[in-house]
């Protein structure tokens, strides 16, 4: 920020046919705080196709504008436009950065220049801005992993009190055979599992319960085994084959689970073997309570306690209330939830599910959080809590939400609004809604642009000096078939690109995805953010390990 009341002079240069988008979005923008803008535009259509030596010469053969650019602060010029930002600063004398590729994006990097974040002359502002991001969540996220309370150690891993940080455990599917555990327990644990639990099915044998605890302690590295069983004496051979967490001590069984006291045990409350659960909140935490107290007496020291997180519809809300008496009664054990009571029962994609969950109870304290990858819809939902739970450790940390942190569990909608095609001027736009047979022939080239509030495709043809066609639709089979019946001497390499381009831009209508042409749709982001995460988490990790974290 320049100064105390005075605000900052923005300039944006523009092409002809985005001037009316970056003035509508400017418009809308403008007054709200420190800013003051100016959109300028040059002699050129689309300026994305310009380089920063061609804009320069625009304005330099055009003094008014020279001189109304000299007045500004700041210059901004799109992030499509090849070249060093810094070539037309000289010839205007201010500070001239690269916006956004998206125009949607104008608010955030306006927000960024009046909080004094330092944009680039080189890169697009949504790649400066990620690496700030990312720089300030790295930043945080090890002054929480570097320096927190701890309970205990499991597997030499220290146990958080209270989040954060948070410790994600991974339950292997009871569905799975004994065969396929190994590589399961592998990929769990590459996807962000500090405990990897095997699930036990109701009524196996021991010896095929060995089989399964055997097989998972194979596939593992660095995470803690567990198991989870309602059978005592699969229980008991977990912890002599080198399990730490044991899921669930209760009433019932802590006299036969005595000699195994030296491990770590998920207190539930109540007995189901005797058919007593829980009410309301008040008689969970009750419950919850005296079970601690019992297995205390009885010698177990490592105690996670769980409430135990109902399903929708059916006490979820009274469950969380249930968390957060239990939270506040026993103020030194770690709190455990299990989150697949909810995502299981939910007909809803799992990340934002998870993500709400892993806040909400990371905000009461919550430290240990279980998935499972039971079902399909749940794939992913190891990873999804990782993220979440790194997330809701930026957010409790930096007592702010877990927005615009550097990771994002957005793994199919934006923040931004998608990037709308503008007609070339003058064109007639003819509709298309059948679908001709194909023709393939050869020689001209196509823009293609996708508006998602309209539900519409369009692509135009041209020729080297002029607008041969443009038709709109929503089929990207009936586009391209009617855009090759009516251009002729395309060529087979022409129509293929067409036939896929289209296809990613129906894709894109499809998803409510932002299109541009000749880039990929942000799929590849997940895969990006999964690479992302892992590699901040692995950092991260090695601050749980034995001797790393700081008690306090």
């Amino acid at each position: 920020m320049r100064g105390e009341g005075k605000k900052i002079r923005v300039g944006i240069i523009t092409g002809k046919k985005a001037y009316p988008i970056i003035s509508e979005i400017s418009r809308k923008i403008e007054g709200r705080g420190v800013i003051e803008i100016n959109v300028f535009p040059v002699n050129v259509s689309v300026i994305s196709l310009a380089t920063t030596e061609i804009i320069r010469r625009f304005i330099e053969s055009d003094r008014r504008l020279t001189e109304a650019l000299r007045k500004c602060d700041v210059i901004i010029i799109p992030g499509t436009v090849k070249g060093d930002a810094k070539t037309i600063a000289e010839a205007v004398g201010a500070q001239v950065y690269k916006g956004g590729i998206n125009p949607s994006t104008l608010p955030k990097i306006l927000e960024a220049l009046a909080e004094g974040i330092p944009l680039s002359t080189l890169e697009p502002a949504e790649s400066v801005l990620k690496l700030h991001e990312e720089g300030s969540l790295m930043k945080t996220l090890e002054e929480v992993y570097g320096r927190y309370e701890k309970a205990f150690e499991i597997g030499g891993i220290a146990v958080p009190l209270r989040a954060p940080p948070i410790m994600i455990a991974s339950e292997t599917p009871v569905t799975l055979s004994p065969g396929s555990l190994e590589e399961h327990a592998r990929i769990l644990e590459e996807n962000g599992s500090d405990i990897v639990v095997v699930g036990i099915p109701l009524g196996e044998s021991l010896e095929e319960s060995t089989k399964r605890i055997a097989a998972v302690e194979r596939g593992l590295n660095d995470a803690v085994l567990g198991v989870d069983s309602a059978n005592m004496k699969a229980l008991i051979e977990g912890a002599k084959r080198g399990a730490e967490v044991l899921l669930s001590l209760h009433l019932g069984n802590m006299e036969a689970l005595r000699e195994v006291k030296d491990k770590a045990f998920v207190v539930i409350p109540g007995d189901p073997m005797k058919g007593i659960v829980p009410g309301d909140a008040e008689e969970s935490a009750s419950m919850l309570a005296k079970a601690v107290e019992s297995a205390r007496k009885l010698g177990f020291e490592k105690i996670i306690a769980d409430p135990i997180l109902n399903p929708p519809g059916i006490g979820l809300s009274e469950s969380l209330a249930a968390y957060r008496l239990s939270a506040a009664n026993l103020k030194e054990i770690p709190i455990f939830a299990g989150l697949s009571n909810v995502v299981e029962l939910f007909d809803a994609d799992s990340p934002g599910i998870v993500a709400l969950l892993v806040q909400v109870l990371g905000e009461i304290g919550v430290s240990v959080m279980l998935t499972s990858e039971e079902s399909w819809k749940a794939k992913g939902m190891t990873f999804e809590a990782r993220i979440a739970s790194l997330m809701t450790s930026y957010s409790l940390k930096a007592n702010a939400p877990p927005h615009n942190c550097g990771l994002d569990l957005l793994l199919l909608k934006e923040k931004d609004p998608p990037l709308s095609f503008q007609l070339p001027p003058e064109a007639q736009v003819e509709e298309i809604s059948e679908e001709p047979k194909a023709d393939l022939d050869k020689d001209v080239y196509f823009t293609i642009g996708v508006d998602v509030e309209k539900g519409r495709i369009t692509v135009c043809a041209h020729s080297m000096d002029k607008n041969l066609l443009c038709l709109r639709g929503t089929s990207a089979r009936a586009l391209y078939k009617s855009m090759l019946r009516r251009i002729n001497n395309i060529s087979q390499e022409h129509a293929a690109y067409l036939g896929y381009e289209l296809s990613r831009a129906e894709l894109s209508l499809l998803l409510g995805k932002s299109y541009v042409q000749d880039e990929d749709i942000t799929f590849e982001n997940i895969k990006n953010k999964k690479e992302y995460a892992s590699q901040v988490y692995k950092s991260l990790k090695e601050m749980m390990r034995h001797g790393r974290s700081q008690n306090i």
